[in-house]
């Protein structure tokens, strides 16, 4: 029953608006001023609603923009080019330093090769320069100050940036060359206007939060590893090379100054986020000796289990680390307002990464106070034996000690459809003999308040009974509804894949896009696994983004989603049936 109601809450969730943007008559560009006209308006609260729209996908991209434009604007700064177009790094990349193209363009700013070494970024097996936020920014600013010399008018080079030097001069009107002034009409490239649509959602929210993390860019460090500078810097490794995915090989090279982004502590200024504690295990005294500042160590209790490691962190007060052990394995307590993308960020992990080393489904909640792991389980626990309470399963155990579930089954020759008993001793660290029988030990019932005794005080027999049970058929009548609006295809639904079952196939069977599955579950390429649950969020009749892929027609995307061809160029605008590989498409459902 919690299950479905869980389920429940996070499609209303999902629903609501991250927020109400107002579109206005006239917009600031780069210091251009922008009339905008009554059909761009509608195209710009079009595109605004869609992008912001799922609230938690478009939090999860504020986030990230709070911890990069400081770097993107500090590049355009010294380069001497307007800070407005940072918001272009959102539109193509959302800020993923390894997102790539269907046409093989790379990182923050989706360059492709050969352009990338034209503004002097370094792409081969060693060095991915695309992949720098610094780098990258700087690379830019630097091909989009090239073509507004010749264009000479910043809305123009913007759309250079999507169609080229030379596929922007038929979009080009003479009489706005060095304008100060522009009147935006239905006439515009959609590129202009979805650029446009996310400066008016973004700009206003960006930046009203400090982010967990703040970047340095620092340059040099020739021939230094990334494990070498991080115990330099007292940087966590893991989180260093989550900023730094531009260093393909093992060294920097020598050749020239490369920019490395370290990660430094918001709340504590020119504070490096903290490698976590080197830890020495003891195993007879169960103690760890860890190095919380430099020249200083203390002794506190093995953390071989969540509430061993929660009690002694409550001891250390508001010095508490940001990533502490279990098991030997990286975890990090959540706080007020995190969610799965946030804390997967702050770690430098993907959230499906996030997912599966927690066993956690993309609409569970994460719990104030809770510890999370950031690497994979282990086949064995630090102590030996568990006594399974009331109320607990195989998955609650699991993440008390950082063990697999199936490490545990297997350590205790269970079954996979076997269930717990209250009482039964679990083998953690070493396989049940085969000739030693299971375990059964005492543990205390849990408290159950009679109805009589509730009667008895209050000496409202009657009373009391009925309103039990109105109360119980209210829950009960709740939650029916709840489940019959999850069938229903307008809240979600939670699909199970099947043998033979592909992304595209489920896409086919719900009418909806393979890339808003991909969103919805925090996938990163197209593979799924048997018995995977995939939540299906998308209305019957709510809009969608379809990204134009290679190979496909109008006429394609059309039968694709059972409309015409006609409805197609009518919602967006279109005059012709010509297509650009990754392109975006507005459908709408009839």
């Amino acid at each position: 029953m919690k299950y479905f109601a869980l389920i429940f809450l996070f499609f209303i969730c999902f629903a609501a608006d991250a927020q109400t943007v107002e579109i206005p008559n006239e917009m600031d560009f780069a210091g251009i001023r922008l009339k905008l006209t009554e059909p761009v308006k509608r195209a710009l609260k079009t595109d605004v609603d869609l992008i912001t729209k799922n609230s938690k996908y478009f939090q999860v991209k504020v986030d990230r923009a709070n911890i990069y434009f400081p770097l993107i604007e500090k590049a355009f700064r010294e380069a001497g080019f307007p800070e407005d177009f940072k918001y272009l790094a959102i539109q193509e990349s959302s800020l993923i330093s390894d997102a790539v193209s269907t046409s093989s363009a790379v990182g923050y700013w989706q360059f492709k090769k050969e352009t990338a070494q034209e503004v002097g970024l370094r792409v081969d097996q060693i060095v991915d320069e695309r992949m720098n936020i610094a780098a990258s920014s700087r690379g830019a600013a630097a091909y989009l100050k090239k073509n507004n010399f010749f264009l000479d008018n910043w809305v123009y080079a913007l759309l250079s940036y999507n169609l080229g030097l030379g596929g922007v001069k038929s979009h080009i009107k003479d009489k706005y060359k060095g304008a100060s002034l522009m009147v935006i009409d239905d006439d515009m490239h959609w590129y202009v206007i979805r650029f446009l649509a996310h400066k008016l959602a973004y700009e206003n929210v960006v930046g009203k939060r400090l982010p967990s993390i703040t970047l340095l860019e620092e340059k040099s460090h020739a021939g230094k590893t990334i494990a070498e500078l991080a115990h330099e810097k007292k940087i966590d490794e893991e989180i260093l090379k989550s900023y730094n995915k531009w260093l393909l090989g093992r060294n920097a090279p020598e050749d020239r100054d490369y920019s490395f982004i370290l990660p430094i502590d918001s709340a504590r200024h020119h504070v490096f986020i903290a490698r976590e504690p080197e830890v020495k295990v003891e195993e007879n005294h169960h103690e760890v000796k860890i190095k919380i500042e430099p020249q200083t160590k203390i002794k506190v209790k093995n953390y071989h289990d969540v509430s061993s490691a929660k009690a002694e962190i409550e001891k250390l007060g508001n010095d508490v680390p940001t990533f502490v052990r279990i098991n030997k394995i990286r975890t990090i307590m959540a706080v007020k307002d995190d969610d799965i993308s946030r804390l997967a960020l702050r770690a430098g992990i993907k959230p499906e990464e996030f997912l599966r080393y927690n066993d956690l489904r993309s609409f569970d909640q994460v719990t104030p106070g809770h510890f999370y792991y950031l690497q994979p389980k282990r086949n064995k626990a630090l102590v030996l034996h568990h006594t399974v309470q009331h109320g607990e399963d195989i998955t609650m155990i699991s993440q008390k000690y950082g063990i697999r579930q199936s490490a545990i089954r297997k350590r205790n020759r269970m079954d996979k459809r076997e269930a717990l008993e209250p009482g039964r001793v679990l083998w953690l660290r070493m396989k049940r003999p085969e000739n030693s029988p299971i375990e059964m030990a005492n543990v205390p019932e849990e408290k159950i308040i009679h109805p009589e005794a509730v009667k008895k005080e209050n000496n409202k027999v009657e009373r009391d009974t009925v309103s039990v049970k109105k109360s119980i058929k209210s829950q009960t009548d709740t939650i029916a509804k709840e489940k019959t609006s999850l069938s229903s295809p307008e809240s979600g639904k939670i699909h199970t894949v099947k043998s033979g079952e592909t992304l595209y196939s489920i896409s086919k069977m719900y009418n909806v896009a393979a890339d808003s599955l991909k969103k919805w579950n925090y996938l990163s390429d197209n593979v799924l696994k048997l018995g995977q649950e995939l939540i299906i969020q998308q209305s019957a009749k709510a809009d969608v983004i379809h990204t134009v892929a290679q190979g496909e027609t109008m006429y394609k995307i059309a039968r694709m989603y059972g409309v015409s061809v006609a409805d197609i160029k009518l919602w967006n605008r279109r005059t012709n049936e010509s297509l650009e590989i990754g392109e975006s498409l507005v459908i709408k459902r009839k």
